[in-house]
């Protein structure tokens, strides 16, 4: 199966680095990849490029004015689910937190990057991203399931969370509707009582 890679370089003065990423790429022995070079920062963050056509997005940190931390947020902020891996220049930890808390699933040294790197990257973030796909449908299918029950349902992890409950549970309570943390310490209580 063909992996399709989006890779976001400046054209100015990274061709270099995106003819070297894509003779990387070209190397992975037994994978395939089909990749697509866009080289204007401010599209990747205005919404202009459909990231649902790739299964992952290589990106430079610098792309031209705009960096890839802003071209992460951006995209997460127009829904897209495609996991990003930021390619820098050089090692940096508070480059590579800013990454972390934009939403990058990775993060890469360029003069670090082989092509067993770069496969188990991109590998690692498409199958991240397929499970949580995965697990945002299963949430889905659960959280109908409660609102179509007639009865007052919740989960109660084991450390005491109550990430979820129904409506009906809600109207069981005497909390208001907008107290989480109300709610929450009653369904707690309520399932105390009845030794659950």
């Amino acid at each position: 199966m063909t992996t399709r890679v989006l890779l976001i370089e400046d054209d100015e003065d990274d061709e270099d680095d995106y003819l070297l990423t894509l003779d990387c790429i070209e190397m992975i022995a037994d994978a395939e990849y089909s990749v697509e070079w866009v080289s204007n920062g401010v599209e990747a963050v205005d919404g202009s490029i459909d990231f649902s056509k790739f299964d992952v997005v290589l990106c430079d940190y610098r792309v031209g004015s705009v960096t890839g931390d802003q071209i992460v947020m951006a995209a997460i902020a127009h829904g897209v689910e495609t996991p990003f891996i930021l390619l820098m220049g050089i090692s940096d930890r508070d480059v590579d937190h800013a990454a972390m808390r934009a939403g990058a699933v990775d993060h890469l040294v360029k003069d670090g990057i082989s092509p067993a790197v770069l496969e188990k990257a991109i590998r690692y973030a498409v199958n991240a991203a397929k499970a949580a796909k995965a697990h945002r449908k299963q949430s889905e299918i659960l959280k109908s399931a409660l609102a179509a029950s007639d009865v007052g349902l919740a989960a109660i992890e084991s450390d005491g969370d109550v990430p979820i409950w129904n409506q009906h549970m809600t109207d069981m309570l005497l909390v208001q509707a907008d107290d989480l943390a109300g709610i929450k310490a009653e369904i707690v209580a309520l399932a105390d009582t009845d030794g659950l």
